[in-house]
């Protein structure tokens, strides 16, 4: 095991299994995790058709909030009838806890405990006051999933304060003997009748006294728990789940290995005290890094580390892996590439899926791939080669923590399995957004990015003057291979139009600098009327424009020349006449003949033959 911290920025734990990289854990400052921490919450809200609580908790600055389902309420928290209340207190009649189950981070999940059938807006009520965990961090705009069933987890055993009295074997401990002899030792130590105690992988081949050390641990960790919910005010937080380096030697040291070698003073420190405290006679392992190079360089670990980033993942035989994360599910796609040592292609692809299986389980473990997972593997014809691979992906994700369902390869070469989410993946810690092409992996062409700037010249073809900013790329184009259309929509819409160049927009992105408000959208009458008014109030304004200089008289228009007649007509006086008014002819109906019959129609036709 290989610890560096010389940076307060980040920790990075890695795990070398014959020189090749089996496990890699890190954690940094600008993310930082919560799963496991216990905090004071305060209800905000109960939504009766999620039958679930919003509530607030407070981290080390800022308050944030979490789902609470109703299934994640301990029945102490209900306000129910004093009569309902012994019944749902009373252990007895709570559900039998399922220790074949699998556990969440090997640690069951409690049933719903009361047989009677309660809804939650009828039970918890708004400000009410609970002491809730973190079992899933925030992940994009969802929060944090929160319970009140409290898991405890030590070296060998995970204590579980809210759950009734149970005695639970993990279940990644296949062998039915480990089972019956761990069970008969725990039942051999004392311990309280309202607790369930799980005993972890790490417990086989323990003796009694080191198990009894853990569980001795977890039980005045749970007292110094409770002493501090009874002076804190909510929201608060009550207990912090230890650092990266404390979890990774109770979690992942075990007695096999040779050394676990640290960089950084204050991090060798830290672990060797908790080695002495954990394992006593082991802390002698717990090593320091004293040599000028640094660590992860001196035993070939940053290529490795640098590789996991990629997403393309070579193989031996010469074939490659592709992953590619979505919103939706992560894609891994099985090329054969340079693969073609085998005799027939059958071979190929079964020899290519076989290693490909391998690296796969490797990469999701690194990666901390989590969800939906897509595989895409080579097309076998053979049946048996095809539950070859299946039985193989399914031995190698059996020593993995998280809870993995595989299924199988359908007939078009696709197994789709789905894993357990036990913290951020690589890629949420340490990649951002790229703000050119805002995640999606590609941009708009030029010549695509200034058809959608000159369509939102269109849009502004009611102003009168549009200043448009658009990238450098963009603005090139326009200005060359687009000047004879900007100077055609200027005269058609008598528009000036300025195109301003800005590094900080990428295609298609374009930014209307003036007018600042967008235009309303007119019909084309008002379109026709406005185009009008403004051609009047340019030629009326057209002889205040006119320079000095322009002396040479100007033809009168047809509208001036009516009004210059009207003006020359003589006016009419009140002691004239009146002119009679003209008599307006009327037209006289030519006359129909009898036999005279309107003409036939589809439609007269069709009356005709209905009133027949």
């Amino acid at each position: 095991m290989l610890i560096e911290k010389t940076h307060p920025e980040e920790t990075r734990v890695v795990i070398i299994d014959n020189k090749k990289l089996v496990d890699f854990d890190s954690e940094t400052n600008t993310k930082k995790l919560w799963k496991g921490n216990i905090f004071l919450v305060e209800v905000m809200q109960v939504v009766a058709s999620l039958q679930a609580a919003f509530v607030r908790y407070k981290d080390d600055k800022n308050d944030r909030y979490g789902f609470l389902a109703f299934h994640d309420i301990h029945p102490r928290y209900y306000q129910i009838p004093s009569q309902d209340q012994s019944e749902v207190s009373d252990p007895s009649s709570w559900e039998a806890l399922d220790e074949e189950r699998p556990p969440e981070d090997e640690a069951p999940a409690a049933e719903p405990p009361s047989k009677k059938k309660y809804r939650i807006q009828d039970v918890i009520k708004r400000r009410q006051i609970m002491t809730a965990q973190i079992i899933r961090d925030e992940r994009g705009l969802k929060g944090a999933a929160m319970t009140t069933y409290v898991a405890l987890p030590g070296r060998y055993c995970v204590l579980m304060p809210n759950t009734p009295k149970k005695i639970g074997i993990s279940k990644k401990i296949a062998q039915p003997q480990d089972r019956q002899k761990l069970k008969a030792l725990m039942e051999s130590l004392p311990r309280p009748d309202n607790m369930t105690f799980i005993v972890r992988t790490a417990g086989i081949g323990r003796t009694k006294a080191e198990i009894k050390r853990d569980l001795d641990y977890l039980l005045r960790l749970w007292e110094d728990i409770q002493k501090k919910i009874e002076t804190e005010q909510a929201p608060s937080l009550i207990y912090e789940e230890a650092n990266l380096i404390t979890r990774s030697l109770r979690d992942h040291y075990q007695r096999d290995m040779e050394s676990v070698i640290i960089e950084g003073e204050e991090a060798y420190q830290q672990a060797r005290d908790f080695m002495k405290m954990l394992i006593p006679s082991h802390a002698r392992k717990i090593k320091l890094h004293k040599d000028g190079q640094p660590l992860f360089q001196l035993y070939k670990v940053e290529e490795a580390l640098e590789s996991i980033h990629q997403p393309h993942v070579p193989l031996p035989s010469g074939g490659h892996l592709v992953i590619h994360a979505t919103e939706a599910l992560i894609a891994i796609d099985v090329n054969s590439g340079k693969s073609s040592k085998e005799r027939h292609i059958e071979d190929t692809a079964f020899k290519t899926n076989l290693e490909a299986a391998d690296e796969i389980v490797r990469q999701v473990h690194l990666r901390d791939l989590g969800g939906l997972i897509v595989i895409d593997f080579i097309d076998m014809d053979q049946k048996k080669h095809r539950l070859s691979v299946e039985k193989q992906l399914k031995d190698r994700f059996a020593s993995d923590r998280s809870r993995v369902h595989v299924g199988r390869i359908d007939e078009f070469g696709l197994l789709s399995l789905s894993r357990q989410r036990l913290r951020p993946s690589l890629q949420e810690s340490y990649t951002v957004t790229c703000p050119q092409c805002q995640g999606l992996g590609v941009i708009r062409s030029v010549e695509s990015a200034s058809l959608v700037a000159l369509r939102v010249m269109d849009q502004y073809r009611q102003a009168v003057s549009l200043v448009l900013a658009v990238s450098p790329s963009v603005g090139m184009y326009l200005l060359n291979q687009k000047r004879e259309v900007l100077h055609q929509k200027e005269r058609a819409y008598d528009l000036s139009i300025t195109i301003q160049l800005d590094d900080s927009l990428s295609p298609p992105n374009v930014r209307v600098v003036e007018p600042l408000t967008p235009p309303e959208p007119a019909s084309p009458r008002k379109n026709k009327r406005r185009r009008s008014q403004r051609k009047e109030n340019k030629e009326l304004a057209a002889p205040l424009e006119t320079s000095a200089q322009d002396t040479e008289p100007k033809k009168p228009t047809q509208q001036q020349q009516q009004q210059q007649q009207q003006q020359a007509e003589p006016a009419i006086s009140p002691e004239d006449p009146q002119p009679e008014p003209k008599k307006k002819k009327r037209l006289k109906k030519p006359l129909m003949d009898e036999g005279w019959e309107k003409p036939e129609t589809p439609k007269r036709r069709w009356w005709k033959k209905i009133l027949n």
